[in-house]
């Protein structure tokens, strides 16, 4: 669909009559993928405007690089701006899920509140209602600093560590040692830990433990010595890469008519760093507003002009981050999009509120 030539028109530009005309094309568009007739819309229309009328509200709309004729006998088609511009009006006031898409969404996360199935399933009602990709991101954890660490000795040689991080994100790890040490023996590396290093990351203090051996491997007592087996046996590796959850792929295969490209899209989509980098931007650009809704609609940074993406962050029980999304055709019901994306959100904040009371 071609953008245009012309500059990006704000929509306080556009008078009454134009921003109804505009609507009504991008409205049938979105339903029926074809171009759009001026004797279409004046039959739409109650108010007896022609369709002469109509058609010079059409020509005025595409000299300002809303609308698109393929052909010269054939209607218009709206712009990727036209479409922005729909798409931006949504995100501000995004209407609700329809009964019968709300009660979908209950039937899917009735009884779930925690962990991948829920992550999962999630998913899969994004991609059922909309019939486009279905994603959900729990970002990538960040290495805040150390507040407080505590450890649990529990059976078999295996510890539990507990990590509370300078922006109060817990973070807990499960790792089984050499031998056995006591709980008096673990709390009295927690206390090590909490006192030389209140404030340091965990690569910080990694370096710093690597330096103290260095400096005199004969000098280090047996409270270093527990100390240095617990890190090394990985009880305070909590760093992750964050993970994506994904369904409906197969729904993008009607996006484009190029297999070879779309086999490529395709692959470039499932995997992790991709998508990861496509929707941390998004969570990073609404960190201070968990209810805000981003729409981009032809994602030609990220070379995929033929795709629009709709996401809204959502804050979990530990602090971290995530975004639940949809990625589909630039064509797609955005309303009904939008509308679920925002209860998803809104299913997850209410579920993983509960868990930090």
């Amino acid at each position: 669909m071609p953008e245009g030539h012309f500059n990006p028109v704000p929509q306080s530009s556009l008078t009454p009559r134009q921003d109804e005309v505009l609507r009504a094309v991008v409205g049938a568009y979105l339903s029926t993928g074809e171009p759009v007739a001026s004797r279409t819309l004046a039959q739409q229309r109650s108010d007896g405007l022609s369709p002469a009328t109509i058609r010079n509200i059409l020509a005025a709309l595409e000299d300002q690089g809303l609308l698109h004729q393929p052909h010269t006998s054939a209607g218009r088609v709206p712009t990727l701006l036209a479409l922005r511009m729909y798409a931006q009006a949504l995100s501000v006031q995004p209407r609700h899920l329809s009964a019968e898409d709300a009660e979908r969404l209950h039937r899917a996360l009735d009884g779930v509140n925690e962990g991948p199935d829920l992550l999962a399933r999630a998913c899969q009602f994004l991609s059922d209602v909309t019939q486009q990709m279905g994603l959900v991101l729990v970002a990538p954890w960040t290495d805040a600093g150390l507040k407080h660490l505590r450890f649990i000795r529990l059976t078999g040689r295996r510890v539990l560590a507990v990590l509370i991080a300078g922006d109060g994100q817990v973070r807990e790890r499960v790792a089984r040692l050499p031998e056995d040490y006591s709980q008096d023996e673990l709390d009295a590396a927690a206390r090590y830990f909490n006192a030389a290093f209140p404030g340091w990351t965990l690569q910080r203090i990694r370096r710093e433990l690597i330096r103290r051996i260095d400096e005199d491997r004969a000098a280090y007592d047996e409270l270093l010595k527990r100390v240095l087996v617990l890190y090394h046996c990985g009880v305070l590796e909590m760093q992750d890469r964050g993970e994506v959850y994904l369904e409906g792929t197969s729904h993008l295969l009607s996006v484009l008519r190029d297999h070879e490209r779309m086999a490529g899209i395709l692959s470039a989509l499932t995997t992790r760093e991709k998508l990861l980098g496509l929707l941390s931007g998004i969570l990073e650009a609404n960190q201070r507003d968990s209810s805000a809704v981003r729409i981009e609609v032809g994602l030609e940074q990220q070379n995929l002009p033929e795709f629009a993406l709709i996401a809204a962050p959502y804050i979990a029980s530990d602090l971290r981050g995530g975004t639940i999304a949809i990625l589909g055709a630039t064509r797609m019901e955005y309303e009904r999009a939008v509308s679920a994306v925002c209860s998803v959100r809104d299913v997850f904040q209410r579920v993983l509120s509960q868990e930090l009371d």
